[in-house]
Parts: C-alpha cells; sequence; structure tokens
C-alpha cells in the first residue's frame, strides 16, 4: 500500500472528380443487387431452420435483435463521518452520490466538488487478490476489471476490505488510513440519506361566495 500529437492522415482532396453517368449507374445497380442478395440470404436462413422442425420462437429468437436489460437504479446519496484530521476534508461529515457502476457493476460515488470517489476494486494493482472499497482522489475506469486508477499500485486514502461488491460497509466500520505519514485504523460510519420528501401539493381554491340575494 501506498500513501497516497494529432495523427497523422490523408488531406481531403480539394477536386471530386465526378463519374460518368453510365458508372454511377453501374454503382446504384451493384447496390440493389447486394441488398437483394442479403434478403436472400435471410429468406433461405428461415427455410432451412423452418425444415429442421424449428418453432417459431426459436426462429424469432434467431432472427429478431436481442432485447438488452435495462441498468440497475442507482444507491441513494452516502453521508460519510469519521477518519482522522489528515482526512477530513475527503471523510468527515462528507455526503458522497453515485454516479455510475464500473466494469464489475460495483457502484461508484464521489463528493460534491468531484474531488474524491469511492469504488469497489477487485484487485487495486492489478496483481494483488484482495477486493476493497477505496477513498481516492482517481476517477476510477469504468471499463478496466481491476486497478481502477491505473497506476499499477495500491494507493489510496483510506480502504476497507471486502468481497461485497454491492456497496461499501453501511454502519461503523474499522478502515484503514493514512494519517499523518502513517498507516492507521478508524472508524468510518457511512449510512444512506433518505429521498427527499416531495413538495406537498397546492392547495385546493377557495369555493366561490353565494350570490347576493335580491334586493326587496
Amino acid at each position: 500500500e501506498t500513501l497516497s500529437a494529432p495523427p497523422w492522415g490523408e488531406q481531403p482532396s480539394r477536386h471530386r472528380l465526378k463519374l460518368p453517368a453510365s458508372m454511377q449507374k453501374s454503382k446504384a445497380s451493384t447496390a440493389v443487387a447486394t441488398g437483394r442478395l442479403h434478403l436472400l440470404s435471410s429468406f433461405f436462413a428461415f427455410l432451412a431452420v423452418l425444415s429442421t422442425g424449428g418453432s417459431t420462437a426459436a426462429l424469432l429468437v434467431k432472427f429478431l435483435p436481442r432485447a438488452t436489460a435495462p441498468p440497475p437504479p442507482l444507491p441513494p446519496p452516502l453521508m460519510i463521518t469519521g477518519g482522522c484530521a489528515s482526512w477530513s476534508s475527503a471523510l468527515d461529515n462528507v455526503e458522497y452520490v453515485a454516479v455510475g457502476f464500473t466494469f464489475s457493476g460495483a457502484p461508484y460515488f464521489r463528493d460534491a466538488s468531484s474531488s474524491h470517489y469511492i469504488y469497489w476494486d477487485p484487485s487495486c494493482s492489478g496483481t494483488d487478490s484482495t477486493a476493497r472499497w477505496i477513498v481516492d482522489s482517481d476517477v476510477p475506469s469504468t471499463t478496466a476489471s481491476s486497478d481502477l486508477d491505473g497506476d499499477g499500485a495500491c494507493t489510496y486514502y483510506a480502504r476497507f476490505k471486502s468481497n461485497d461488491s454491492s456497496s461499501p460497509p453501511l454502519g461503523t466500520a474499522t478502515w484503514r488510513f493514512g494519517c499523518d505519514g502513517y498507516w492507521t485504523d478508524n472508524n468510518l460510519t457511512l449510512a444512506f440519506l433518505s429521498p427527499s420528501a416531495p413538495p406537498a401539493p397546492p392547495a385546493p381554491p377557495a369555493p366561490p361566495a353565494p350570490p347576493a340575494p335580491p334586493a326587496p
């Protein structure tokens, strides 16, 4: 653990050569023929599945695009209290909000200033086999499967070893901190904040006043 030129390419030509009308017609005919060939290929593939006794459901699975599942909802904001004086700006009475999910499917959080992040890393160096929740200043990668800050080392403010990637430890738990240049154990308390209640609906309008009685 550690305390924490543009590529060359072809330039577009200034002048474009205009193809003769006969060549343009030939290109259009080729495109039409290619489209018909793809259509015939799909039709014969459909017949092949049908001839082998394939059911309608099997045909639909084979030829229709598959629907992708919607992403899970983000967890509510997280309030952190405790730690040591060295990292009070990141850990003591600081609210973190969930902003997305990493490659493993674990949520990751950031504070309001986007200076500090909390995330789960299955291997903080890429070779270490101990999974942990981490507090750090680096934005975690959402495509890397391990070493989410890409530094090849386990460098961070604080960590909590855990195989549970669904959430950092809630309640009071003992985290490992780098405080004043030394690794120490300190308690952190984490709690999800309740969503704020929706505003009350406006009061209904007052009923109209009754009409005045007719004059005698």
